[in-house]
């Protein structure tokens, strides 16, 4: 790997670093492959002297490679590569003769071209690859009929052109072999990143919004005659995280919230956000949903139970104050960079009302729901509340429900 690395430098974008270390890796992989043919030439000394010095010089040329990167001439390096690796070619084929079938090895230029270059220099890739088309069409033609310089028996140019047939099929395995797995890799990324931008968006949007967003840029908006709103703040919060650091604040805060969320996914309820400490969420959008007014109501009398519960010591104190109304609403998604699904209408500015009128620790709800929910659920008294915007109305606190069966109906 430090080979591989020489010339990257920390401010070199991964994308462009591979295509150093690919130029790096087939300079040392090319010069290994040449000495390693050395020993077969070396019985037929005199003749294949010259060979034996293309195949000894051109391993301690290609080293320049490595220079030209550590100089930051990363263009050069590569040009220098290519060309290298045609003129040592080029002339173990004259050496060779045309039977020996090595000029075909220049064959490997072009797929090599392709990967020690990046896209954008594509004239050069194109350069590189008409450059050994010419060269092996040219020595195909030069070395017709011409004898070999080398001396040596038929049986070692039988040898030389299996050597030559076994190196340019056992290169061409390693680059197909590199591009395999460089595909898989890129489509194992590319469908790790898309799920994680599907898991990002359902974050932010529901399920069935989420989908109709992706096949359609036109307004997301949608209205309904029956759906309950759930308004929860957490009382006393505001003071409490005066005393705590903000990695404490933020933790408590989302501790709490994750369990909320869990209590609605349970009960099949939408999170609209959150708003500060305070908690909306929905029954019967953007779906509709079989008695959601009773799963918003089981929803509130577990998160106060969950409360009563909670281990942290910060905690223990925390109450929520909650507030719930039904009736037709307006569902819709608003933004281009940062979507939001949001609700509007009077039932959802009543719900809100009823829970900034309310009482902490209490489920403050309308008449509406009291109509709906009368013969399951346990109401406090009616009482007149004037409240903000609305004027004089009747209210109730959900204080329980009739029994399991409800919380199992509703859940």
């Amino acid at each position: 790997m430090r080979i591989l690395n020489v010339g990257i430098t920390p401010d070199i974008p991964d994308r462009e670093a591979k295509y150093i270390r690919l130029t790096n890796g087939f300079a040392v992989v090319n010069a290994i492959m040449l000495l390693l043919f050395i020993p077969n030439f070396v019985p037929y000394l005199p003749s294949s002297r010259y060979v034996i010095l293309n195949l000894t010089v051109f391993p301690i040329l290609w080293l320049f490679c490595l220079y030209l990167n550590l100089r930051r001439a990363y263009l050069a390096s590569k040009l220098y590569l290519a060309y290298s690796c045609l003129v040592s070619v080029s002339l173990n084929a004259l050496q060779m003769g045309r039977d020996s079938n090595n000029h075909w090895i220049l064959l490997l230029l072009i797929p090599g071209a392709f990967h020690i270059f990046p896209p954008r220099h594509l004239k050069y890739i194109l350069l590189i690859s008409a450059s050994a088309v010419g060269a092996i069409l040219g020595l195909e033609l030069y070395l017709a009929g011409r004898p070999p310089v080398v001396e040596a028996p038929a049986e070692f140019f039988a040898e030389a052109r299996l050597q030559s047939l076994v190196f340019l099929c056992g290169l061409f395995f390693v680059i197909t072999l590199f591009n395999y797995r460089a595909l898989n890799a890129a489509q194992d990324l590319a469908e790790a990143e898309h799920e994680k931008s599907e898991q990002l968006l359902l974050n932010v949007l529901p399920e069935s919004v989420a989908k109709r967003l992706k096949e359609s840029r036109s307004i997301i908006a949608d209205r309904t005659e029956a759906a309950t709103v759930l308004f929860a703040d957490v009382v006393g919060f505001t003071a409490l995280s005066q005393a705590m650091t903000a990695e404490q604040v933020v933790r408590l805060l989302n501790d709490l919230f994750v369990e909320f969320d869990h209590l609605s996914k349970k009960h099949g309820l939408e999170k609209i956000k959150t708003i500060g400490d305070a908690y909306m969420v929905v029954g019967g959008l953007p779906k509709p949903l079989l008695n959601h007014c009773a799963r918003v109501a089981v929803f509130a009398l577990e998160l106060q139970e969950m409360l009563k519960h909670r281990h942290q010591p910060e905690a223990r104190n925390l109450q929520v104050r909650i507030g719930i109304h039904t009736g037709p609403m307006v569902a819709g998604v608003i933004g281009e960079s940062k979507f939001l699904y949001d609700l509007w209408g009077d039932t959802v500015n009543t719900a809100s009302r009823m829970e900034s009128h309310g009482e902490p620790g209490k489920i403050q709800v309308t008449r509406e729901v009291r109509e709906v929910l009368k013969d399951d659920f346990e109401f406090s008294t009616g009482r007149d509340v004037e409240i903000k915007g609305k004027g004089l109305m009747q209210v109730f606190f959900l204080v329980g429900h009739s029994g399991a069966d409800t919380v199992r109906a509703a859940s």
